[in-house]
């Protein structure tokens, strides 16, 4: 029985009256010059190669023992298409990895090609999962690298960023379309992340081998019309601007309107909103404004369509946030000054329920948090802190400046106190810190404050127990200690009873 997934990044409809030939000869690798007996024979494949010195390995129903199908060294997996698959080690733990390659058609030069492959995850030796997977288009190169190892080349096709390729039963199908800047004439297959970026699962934990089952290769010219939206974050009343290509003009006429649409919240075109239009049969970019009537949601598409010839692209591939309230504009604050044995403290507040914030700053501060610290800043991380409160893309942002000075505050500062103290006694708190000129300054419970080294407060209460905080300025910094101070009720009145008065010689009682 085969298996088979839904597509992973992106599903092209498919229509045979439309279909495009495949620019990958072989794709499927059906067709081949020998049945595999054994690992490491990907040239059995007619066309294809390793690309490195990893040893790729090719998999058949007619082959036997470890590249046998269903069942062979790496697990059990019929193919996802035909009766034939190649299977790659493309590790994220250790810096062996293998390729695939092979020559194919040439690219037109500015067409939109949508790429796609079908992989799946060993279940024998699948025990990381990653989404580390890609295609590079290269002009009339060597056939090969002289590696073993992570090949650090920028794929033009990257499937990673829409969560690790984990599933070991099904076939997962990856697809993505490009722009040809050159005429390509070859292609290799598999990991080109740095494994330090590549986002993993632990599937098993018998190992740390990544060996993937890769299928039916397809490199054609994609839909007539395709859109490249790539904002995931708006606002009712944005007004957008979405580029589109065009792949056959001779399909459209001269008074051809390109429509862009919206989808619900929910992805569904089922009744589209027309959000912008343009007369054009040629690549171009249309203008857009998102209704201000709509719910907000996270998972709106958008796509373009045609009306003569009739066409439709197919959607922008992510889902979209938006928002409909502007949040209230949010007031942002800082404990500055500072010096470099503080922490920074931000702080930011809206009115508006339902916000989340995300703050930038000096020193390439960033920080999704409504009120993050930065221990020990320095004098750099001073200037000016940005704060934006935003509901998906509905946005009021406000500003402030937080000022650090070098050095640090007076060293051995110290709290101490006589407590503890019942209540009507004295309060005695004491401040200590090491160097010349230092002034000290106290804050405590019931609004305390005091700018006395030691402060005395007669007649203490209940309610003055609690932290006290001494600080220790030498100028421009200051250092902190605190204090816990504890009030001991006294006993209550209490009287006696006696048999005075009496006389001398008589037995006094209680």
């Amino acid at each position: 029985m085969k298996h088979f997934l839904s597509v992973i990044l992106s599903v092209l409809p498919f229509c045979s009256v439309h279909a495009q030939p495949n620019m990958v000869p072989n794709g499927s690798f059906e067709t081949y010059s020998s049945c595999p007996t054994n690992l490491s024979q990907v040239t059995s494949a007619t066309g294809w190669a390793q690309w490195t010195n990893g040893s790729t390995d090719y998999f058949n129903t007619c082959g036997t023992g470890n590249a046998a199908i269903p069942t062979n060294t790496f697990g059990y997996q019929w193919p996802a298409h035909g009766n034939a698959y190649m299977g790659i080690h493309n590790s994220v733990i250790s810096t062996y990895k293998e390729y695939l390659t092979r020559s194919i058609t040439p690219l037109q030069i500015g067409a939109v090609y949508e790429v796609s492959i079908s992989v799946s995850l060993s279940n024998t030796l699948g025990n990381i999962a990653h989404d580390d997977m890609g295609v590079f288009f290269f002009d009339n190169a060597p056939g090969g690298t002289n590696t073993t190892a992570w090949v650090s080349v920028t794929p033009q096709v990257d499937y990673s960023g829409n969560g690790t390729f984990s599933d070991t039963m099904n076939w997962m199908r990856l697809t993505k379309t490009f722009i040809a800047d050159s005429a390509y004439d070859n292609i290799a297959i598999g990991g080109f992340k740095n494994p330090t970026l590549v986002a993993k699962d632990t599937v098993s934990n018998n190992g740390s081998a990544s060996y993937y089952y890769i299928d039916s290769v397809v490199v054609k010219l994609a839909n007539r019309l395709n859109i490249n939206f790539t904002d995931t974050t708006l606002c009712a009343g944005d007004t957008i601007r979405v580029p589109y290509t065009v792949n056959d003009t001779g399909f459209f006429q001269s008074n051809n309107q390109i429509r862009l649409q919206l989808s619900n919240s929910s992805g569904s075109f089922a009744n589209p909103l027309t959000i912008g239009t343009k007369t054009s049969k040629k690549s171009d970019t249309i203008i857009g404004v998102i209704p201000t009537t709509i719910t907000a949601g996270a998972g709106y598409r958008l796509r373009i369509t045609s009306t003569n010839g009739a066409d439709t692209s197919t959607d922008n591939g992510k889902n979209i946030g938006i928002g409909t309230v502007v949040p209230a504009k949010p007031v942002a604050n800082n404990n500055g000054p500072l010096c470099a044995n503080d922490t920074l403290k931000l702080s930011a507040s809206s009115s508006t329920s339902g916000v989340s914030y995300r703050w930038s700053g000096p020193n390439n501060f960033t920080s999704n948090l409504q009120n993050p610290t930065k221990a020990n800043p320095l004098p750099a991380d001073g200037g000016n802190y940005l704060v934006t409160a935003y509901i998906y893309g509905c946005e009021s942002k406000d500003t402030t400046s937080v000022t650090v000075f070098a050095g640090t505050g007076p060293d051995s500062t110290y709290a101490t106190t006589n407590a503890p103290v019942c209540a009507d006694d004295t309060l005695k708190l004491f401040g200590t810190a090491k160097g010349s000129s230092i002034t000290y300054s106290w804050t405590g419970p019931n609004s305390f404050t005091s700018n006395t080294q030691n402060p005395v407060l007669p007649g203490s209460t209940a309610t003055m127990a609690g932290n006290y905080v001494v600080y220790a300025s030498n100028g421009n910094c200051v250092s902190r200690d605190t204090i816990t101070v504890v009030i001991k009720p006294r006993p209550a009145n209490f009287g006696g009873i006696t048999n005075a008065p009496i006389c001398t010689g008589e037995t006094l009682t209680f």
